[in-house]
């Protein structure tokens, strides 16, 4: 698209050689001439930006990165948890050591206990003594646990068809993130799709993580019929934060509805990998000075004149 934009001004540029020398055409070209100029500064902007993530999406570490997340999705156990263990030797940036680790395990519903302990040995040699506190923090949160029987990840993937086909990802939410379309974009989605809404896949919501509610608002009679060609605005809330790929998702979403419904967002922030997992860290703790402990002697109990007079002495 880029390069036919950049031909597209470049054919503008030439054309002022064969402009007849007379004020109409003059003036259709110089209107051409100026939105060709106006489009050319963003042009390069944009050439610029391609040529940097063209540059980050073909290093070899991203597209293993990417190797590694369609392995633990499709539940490849051991050789995904000695890749995480190569990386932690390697000391690859902390947080995506655990994004790989919490992914593995919300997908596996657990690590191992065995495995488990020695990833957790590893990070500590690896990243520091103070990294003991966050992976506490994973467990507390409930990101970072010790198996616990059988996985719900595949019924999960299956029922809100999580995982596309390339060819169709381009029509589907799951174009933001090579495939994958994200959870809360797909139960969006899913409360316009199918015919009930949400009461249409009960059986589905039940393996998600707490309680799936429906409430339908009295719809007060003084209020005038709303318009069916009007669209309808959807408010989506994100409670912990939303990612720029989850509203890309739904800027895609409205797209492909034709513009039915308009999405407006409510979050607490915006976050990312390392911003999330920096927040679990407890270097606070580590920072602050060393509490100095003395020893005081024990006070030597008051003698008093006369033993049933504890008070006088």
């Amino acid at each position: 698209m880029l390069q036919q934009q950049a031909m597209a001004i470049q054919k503008t540029y030439t054309e002022k050689d064969s402009v007849k020398n007379n004020p109409k055409d003059m003036a259709e070209y110089i209107e051409k001439f100026k939105a060709a100029q106006a489009v050319h500064p963003l042009l390069e902007i944009h050439t610029n930006l391609a040529r940097d993530l063209k540059g980050v999406i073909q290093d070899e570490d991203y597209r293993t990165r990417l190797k590694i997340e369609d392995d633990i999705t499709a539940q490849s156990t051991q050789t995904c948890l000695d890749v995480i263990e190569e990386d932690i030797d390697d000391q690859k940036p902390i947080h995506e050591i655990l994004r790989l680790l919490c992914l593995y395990s919300l997908v596996n519903n657990g690590v191992k206990k065995a495995a488990l302990d020695q990833l957790k040995r590893c990070v500590v040699q690896s990243y520091g003594y103070e990294h003991l506190l966050t992976l506490c923090n994973l467990e507390k949160v409930g990101l970072l646990r010790y198996h616990q029987g059988k996985s719900v990840w595949p019924s999960i993937k299956q029922k809100f068809n999580l995982f596309v086909e390339d060819g169709m990802a381009e029509n589907d939410v799951s174009y933001a993130y090579s495939g994958y379309a994200p959870l809360s974009v797909r139960l969006v989605q899913k409360m316009r799709s199918l015919p009930k809404g949400w009461r249409s896949c009960q059986d589905a919501l039940n393996l998600l993580h707490g309680p799936a509610q429906e409430l339908q608002q009295p719809i007060d009679p003084a209020l005038p019929e709303r318009d069916p060609n009007t669209p309808s605005v959807v408010l989506v809330c994100f409670l912990g934060g939303v990612t720029y790929g989850e509203i890309a998702a739904l800027r895609r979403l409205s797209a492909l509805e034709e513009g039915r419904r308009r999405f407006l967002i409510a979050t607490t922030e915006f976050t990312n990998t390392k911003r999330f997992f920096d927040s679990l860290r407890c270097e606070q703790v580590f920072k602050q000075p060393p509490v100095e402990f003395r020893q005081e002697r024990p006070q030597e109990p008051r003698r008093s004149s006369m033993g049933f007079w504890p008070g006088r002495g």
